[in-house]
């Protein structure tokens, strides 16, 4: 019964010690971060979102990259079938650009049966990400415009099916 005592005594002090740690960012971190992550151009790996359509009505998406009015590249991605009920109600799909992008060039997605849409004017952001136990920083690609549309603190560009 002791021993069972000292165990359980141990365990609440060092949960105690683990959260009383100071995790904080200083400001001269934050700043630091905030610089680098402006300065990032390319990132790797962006996944969009597109709503409305059926499983038979998208399985491949052509990307054309621009970089102003020059297209450098045309590739295919392939959309996720539904992952779930909730994904098959809702009819939302996944694709994932599984390479590295530039924030300043234009993409265009030509998705079957839809007209040419247009994802540009992307911007990093700092966004602070908490956890019971520190606070945190996190940069992503969270300002972009959709067909013109700017969005802000939205990291997933998502097309709709237009009728």
């Amino acid at each position: 019964m002791a021993r069972m005592k000292t165990v359980t005594g141990m365990v609440v002090v060092l949960c105690l010690l683990g959260c009383s740690t100071n995790k904080r960012w200083s400001d001269q971190m934050r700043k630091d971060f905030e610089v680098n992550c402006l300065k990032t151009e390319v990132i790797n790996n962006l996944t969009v979102s597109f709503r409305g359509f059926g499983e038979k009505d998208l399985s491949t998406v052509t990307v054309k990259e621009y970089n102003g009015k020059k297209l450098i590249n045309t590739f295919a991605i392939t959309v996720e079938p539904f992952r779930g009920p909730w994904e098959k109600e809702n009819k939302v799909r996944y694709a994932t650009l599984k390479r590295a992008i530039s924030i300043k060039h234009v993409y265009q997605f030509r998705i079957p049966g839809q007209r040419p849409r247009r994802l540009a004017d992307m911007k990093m952001v700092l966004w602070p990400q908490y956890t019971m136990y520190s606070e945190g920083w996190g940069c992503v690609m969270g300002a972009y415009t959709l067909d013109g549309v700017p969005f802000i603190k939205d990291t997933m560009p998502t097309f709709v099916k237009k009728p």
